[in-house]
C-alpha cells in the first residue's frame, strides 16, 4: 500500500471531526440570547476567554511557525517582516472598513463637533468581525494544508486530528463570541461560522490533492507557508490586543466592579492556557 492511501481514511475523517469541533463549540454563542447582551457577564468573560486564545493562537501557534519558516531561507529576519505586514494590512483594512461602513449621519455628527457612540459602536462590531474572520480563515486553510499532505504516520495524524478539532473549536467559539454583537442577521452569523468552520477541512482536501507531488521542505512551500502563516498571526495579534482584549479591558464598569475585573483576568488566562497546552500537540 502507497504511504498516502496508509493515511487517506484518517485524513478524511479529519476532515468532518474538525467541522464538528468548530460547530460544537461555535453555534451556540449564536442561538443562544444571552450572547447578544453585550453588558452580560456570562459572554463577557467569554469575550476576555476568547482574548486570550486569539492572542495565544498567534504568539504560540503560528508567529513561530512563520518566524522559523521564512527566516531559514534569507539571513534578513524576513519573518518579523511578514508579521508587521500583517499588522498593518489589518489597520489600514480596519480603518478603511469603518470610514465605509459608517453611517453617513454619524460622520455628519462628526464634523458638527456632536458626540454619537452608538453607531461607531455598531460599526466597530461589524469590522471586527470580518477582520477577525479574514484572520481565522487564512490560519485555518494553511493548517488543514499541514495536516492534509502528512502521509506516513497513523498515530500522528489521530493525535493531530483531536488537538485540532479541539483548537479550531475554540477559535470558533471565540469569532462566535464576536459575531454575536453584532446586528448581522442571523443568517449572515450562521454563513460567517459555517464558511470559517469549512476551511480546515477544504485546506485538508487541497492537502490530500497535493500529497503525491508536495514537497514541506521546498522553498517554494516554505516561503507561501511562512509568508501566509506571518501575515495572518500579525492580523490575529492585532486583533486579539486591540479589538478583543483592550476593547472589554477598557469598559468604564471594570473600575468598579472587582468581581468582574478579576473573572475577567482569569477568563483571559485560561484562554491563553488552553492555546498553549494545545501546543504541545498542534
Amino acid at each position: 500500500m502507497e504511504a498516502a492511501e496508509y493515511t487517506l481514511d484518517l485524513r478524511i475523517a479529519a476532515c468532518f471531526v474538525i467541522l464538528a469541533g468548530a460547530l460544537l463549540l461555535g453555534l451556540p454563542t449564536l442561538l443562544l440570547k444571552q450572547f447578544q447582551d453585550p453588558d452580560a457577564t456570562v459572554p463577557r468573560l467569554l469575550r476576555g476567554f476568547a482574548g486570550g486564545v486569539i492572542v495565544a493562537l498567534a504568539l504560540v501557534h503560528i508567529i513561530p511557525s512563520a518566524v522559523g519558516e521564512l527566516n531559514s531561507l534569507l539571513t534578513f529576519p524576513v519573518g518579523g517582516c511578514a508579521i508587521l505586514f500583517g499588522i498593518i494590512a489589518l489597520v489600514l483594512i480596519d480603518n478603511t472598513m469603518t470610514a465605509l461602513l459608517a453611517p453617513p449621519a454619524y460622520k455628519q455628527h462628526i464634523r458638527d463637533g456632536l458626540e454619537s457612540s452608538k453607531p461607531a459602536s455598531n460599526v466597530r462590531q461589524y469590522v471586527t468581525a470580518y477582520s477577525m474572520e479574514l484572520g481565522c480563515i487564512f490560519h485555518s486553510v494553511i493548517i488543514g494544508v499541514g495536516l492534509g499532505v502528512l502521509t506516513e504516520s497513523r498515530s500522528l495524524i489521530v493525535t493531530l486530528m483531536v488537538a485540532l478539532a479541539v483548537h479550531q473549536g475554540l477559535e470558533a467559539l471565540a469569532l462566535g463570541s464576536v459575531l454575536a454583537l453584532t446586528s448581522f442577521s442571523f443568517i449572515k452569523k450562521l454563513a460567517m461560522l459555517l464558511m470559517y468552520s469549512i476551511t480546515t477541512p477544504i485546506g485538508i482536501a487541497i492537502g490530500i490533492a497535493l500529497s503525491s507531488s508536495y514537497d514541506p521542505r521546498s522553498v517554494t512551500s516554505r516561503a507561501v507557508q511562512g509568508t501566509l502563516n506571518g501575515v495572518s498571526g500579525g492580523m490575529l495579534l492585532y486583533i486579539g490586543m486591540f479589538q478583543l482584549i483592550a476593547e472589554e479591558f477598557s469598559r468604564e464598569d471594570m473600575l468598579v466592579r472587582p468581581r468582574l475585573r478579576l473573572g475577567m483576568y482569569v477568563a483571559l488566562c485560561l484562554g491563553a492556557a488552553s492555546m498553549c497546552i494545545l501546543g504541545i500537540w498542534a
